[in-house]
């Protein structure tokens, strides 16, 4: 809105500023002696003179007025004239510098001369006009007669002989101001306006209908907004539960309706492809060597084998696997090429009694054929099950903490081989039946697990670590042990710590706006970590 537009007394000064249409029109005179008029114009005179030289130019000015229209005298007009002047009210002194300029007789053309361009240099004199704006920035522009002038605001007065003109105030973004002022001889003039942003119509509509709707990190609505906003730029995020976030940058032009239609996307799960296919290389690369060892010692032969294994493994999931596979099927189908090799390995080792070195070839055989045999088989059944993520985890995990359960038994009994083949067996089998059975009973995230297992691995290198410090690290059995219930209670501790955790550990992008010091929108990009 508008504010005040000149200094209050300014106002007042132009009200009564309107010069009188012949200063040397005086009222009638009453009919009284010619002598007693004089002696009154004289007092008159004398007064006015003592007010003058005292600086009381406005209680001056009367005194010589009347004294003028009791004895009409030029001194009396020039009086008047220079009075207005030292008040620096110089319209009026210029009116009464022309009235006593016609009062002169033309033999006193020296005189006429000198206050002729007393009169031109008062003429010139410019009237200051400053003008101030909230928010600064805009363009002060006075147009007379066609001809314009061009200043910033809250900058230097402009200055402008005296005149009537036209004044524009602009800001981009802003709704224009017009007026007319009348500037006089060199008076300041000061004008302050508070601006008021141009605005359009913003329309959003969204799908699905219950999303909510922020304008500018304000809660907006639900499902659609419409109103009017500032012309510019606008942040507008659109937030549903169980969907991405989606974030846009409306710009909003004056006296016009923009529209934006939002259709969030379904949430997705994350594409797990990348990682089988590191997995499956890496797994090939794996059982190439482990088979070719098992039936050569030539180091040429390992060599193109463990390559072979290493192209099966990344082109087979390359090629026959969607581009687009779930993270819960791809960690079961990693997960199956592990447990199938160690099925295969621990039913060879109770087949030939532990006799695990004397028997290596077939050995070999039987867990890279279970270890392929088993990944194939998950490929299918993957997909059927379509696990999430975190029982996926939770499956994989059984399978981990049961072979280590069993392989660690297996040192902790004194390493005899025909206990090798049944422990890891059992192990294993049962950590994938309590993990599946896990599975079924809880809804965990991905990154829980991750923190469980974690807790499980740091309690088995701190139960190693126990053994060492105790003097035990000579005494296989005894790390075992140490080892063992390190891992258990470090197992047992991680569940119970991350019990009330539901967020997904992890590091994610995320884009916002900010405003620079200019007050334009400026799109932001950064990161926020969870832990």
């Amino acid at each position: 809105m508008k504010r005040a537009a000149a200094v209050l007394w300014l106002l007042a000064r132009a009200a009564a500023a309107q010069p009188e249409e012949d200063p040397l029109v005086c009222p009638r005179q009453s009919d009284e002696d010619p002598g007693t008029r004089l002696d009154r114009a004289a007092e008159h005179y004398r007064r006015g003179q003592e007010l003058y030289t005292a600086g009381e130019y406005e209680r001056a000015i009367p005194e010589f007025r009347a004294a003028y229209c009791l004895k009409p005298a030029p001194e009396d007009v020039f009086n008047v004239a220079q009075a207005y002047e030292r008040l620096v009210d110089y319209e009026k002194a210029v009116v009464w510098f022309e009235a006593y300029i016609r009062l002169l007789p033309t033999t006193a053309a020296e005189e006429i001369k000198n206050v002729g361009n007393r009169v031109k240099a008062l003429r010139r004199l410019p009237a200051r006009i400053r003008v101030a704006t909230d928010p600064p920035g805009a363009n002060v522009t006075l147009e007379k007669d066609g001809q314009e002038v061009s200043s910033p605001a809250n900058a230097e007065s402009i200055k402008v002989l005296a005149g009537t003109y036209r004044m524009r105030v602009e800001l981009p973004g802003y709704e224009p101001i017009a007026e007319t002022l009348a500037a006089e001889i060199g008076q300041p003039y000061t004008y302050s306006y508070r601006l008021t942003p141009k605005t359009g119509t913003m329309q959003v509509l969204v799908s699905p209908g219950e999303a909510r709707i922020l304008v500018d990190d304000k809660v907006a609505g639900a499902g659609s907004y419409v109103d009017r906003v500032s012309v510019g730029p606008h942040a507008v995020t659109v937030e549903a539960e169980g969907r991405p976030t989606e974030k846009r940058i409306v710009v909003i032009e004056p006296d016009a309706t923009t529209t934006l239609r939002v259709r969030m996307r379904e949430a997705r799960a994350p594409n797990g492809k990348s990682e089988l296919l590191v997995a499956s290389t890496a797994f090939g690369l794996l059982e190439g060597g482990i088979l070719a060892t098992g039936l050569t010692e030539d180091k040429l032969v390992v060599t193109l084998a463990t390559t072979a294994g290493g192209a099966v493994g990344f082109l087979a999931p390359f090629l026959f696997l969607p581009s687009d596979v779930p993270v819960g099927q791809t960690s079961l189908m990693i997960g199956g090429r592990v447990w199938g090799g160690l099925e295969g390995f621990s039913v060879a080792a109770m087949i030939y009694g532990g006799e695990v070195e004397a028997h290596r070839r077939e050995i070999s055989l039987v867990t890279v054929g279970s270890s392929v045999t088993v990944g194939v088989g998950m490929a299918f059944l993957a997909r059927k099950l379509d696990l999430s993520p975190g029982d996926a985890a939770l499956v994989n995990s059984g399978a981990i903490w049961g072979s280590a359960t069993g392989a660690l038994s297996y040192v902790a009994f004194g390493q005899e081989q025909r206990l090798l083949g049944p422990l890891l067996f059992a192990g294993l089998n049962v950590g994938l039946l309590a993990g599946g059975g896990l599975a079924a009973q809880l809804e965990l995230k991905r990154g829980h697990v991750a923190m469980i297992d974690l807790s499980g691995l740091a309690g088995l290198v701190t139960g190693v670590a126990l053994a060492n410090a105790v003097k035990l690290a000579s005494d296989d059995q005894q790390v075992a042990r140490f080892g063992l219930g390190g891992m258990v209670l470090g197992l047992v501790a991680g569940a119970i710590l991350t019990s009330g955790s539901d967020e997904e550990p992890g590091v994610t992008a995320t884009t916002g706006v900010a405003v620079d010091g200019a007050g334009r929108f400026v799109p932001t990009f950064g990161v926020t970590g969870r832990f």
